[in-house]
C-alpha cells in the first residue's frame, strides 16, 4: 500500500513540474500608440495557458531577442531571474518597470522609462528559455543588464525616441555605477554584451 502510494505521488509530482512547450501561444493584443499594451499580465498569461512569471520572462526573451539564437534567449531570461531576484521582486514585477502611467503592464522599452521591452507575444522557444533560466541554468555568471551594442549604435544614428547614448556611452555608465563585462560563451559581444555587480576591486 505504502509503495503504491509512493508510486502514485512520485507520478503526481512528475505530472504537476511545468514542461517543455511545444504549440506557440496564441497572439495578443498589441501595444497601443504610446507602446504599451493596457491588459493585465495575468489575464494575459491566463490566455496563453502559462503560469505567469514563466510567461512574463519569455515575452522579455522575443521582445529582446525576437531572432536570436536559444542561447541568447537564455542567457537574457537568466539575467532577468538574476535582477529580479537581487532586487527582491517578482520576474513580472522586475519586467513590468516604468513610469506610474504605464507601469504593471507590458510594453516597448522606450514606452517611459522601461527595464525591459516586454511587447512581443513569445513563441516555443521563448517559452522554452524561460523555463531553463527559471531551473536555474544562468551562463551570464549572475548577470543582471545586458544590451545591444550594434542595434544601438544604429538606434541613436537614427534618432529613435529613447534611445539617448550609443554603446560606448552605455559601457561608461554601467562601468561608473560599479558594473562589469561578462564574457558569455557563444554570443558576440557586438551583438549583445552582458553585465554584473562588479566582483573585484579597482585599486
Amino acid at each position: 500500500m505504502l509503495v503504491t502510494i509512493s508510486i502514485a505521488l512520485a507520478a503526481a509530482a512528475l505530472l504537476s513540474r511545468p514542461r517543455r512547450a511545444t504549440v506557440d501561444p496564441p497572439r495578443q493584443q498589441s501595444p497601443g500608440p504610446d507602446g504599451v499594451i493596457r491588459v493585465p499580465p495575468s489575464e494575459m498569461a491566463a490566455r496563453a495557458g502559462v503560469d505567469l512569471e514563466r510567461y512574463a520572462l519569455a515575452r522579455v526573451c522575443a521582445s529582446e531577442e525576437y531572432a536570436g539564437r536559444v542561447r541568447e534567449k537564455e542567457a537574457i531570461a537568466a539575467a532577468v531571474v538574476n535582477a529580479a531576484a537581487q532586487a527582491n521582486r517578482s520576474i513580472v514585477e522586475q519586467v513590468t518597470r516604468g513610469e506610474k502611467t504605464n507601469k504593471h503592464f507590458f510594453a516597448k522599452q522606450n514606452a517611459g522609462s522601461r527595464w525591459c521591452a516586454s511587447h512581443v507575444d513569445p513563441r516555443v522557444e521563448d517559452l522554452n528559455a524561460a523555463l531553463v533560466a527559471l531551473g536555474g541554468s544562468d551562463p551570464t555568471a549572475g548577470a543582471i543588464q545586458w544590451d545591444h551594442p550594434r542595434a544601438q549604435a544604429v538606434a541613436k544614428a537614427d534618432g529613435v525616441e529613447g534611445y539617448r547614448f550609443g554603446p560606448d556611452e552605455i559601457a561608461q555608465r554601467r562601468r561608473a555605477a560599479g558594473m562589469e563585462l561578462v564574457d558569455v560563451v557563444g554570443i558576440a559581444p557586438i551583438r549583445l554584451r552582458f553585465w554584473r555587480r562588479r566582483t573585484t576591486v579597482i585599486s
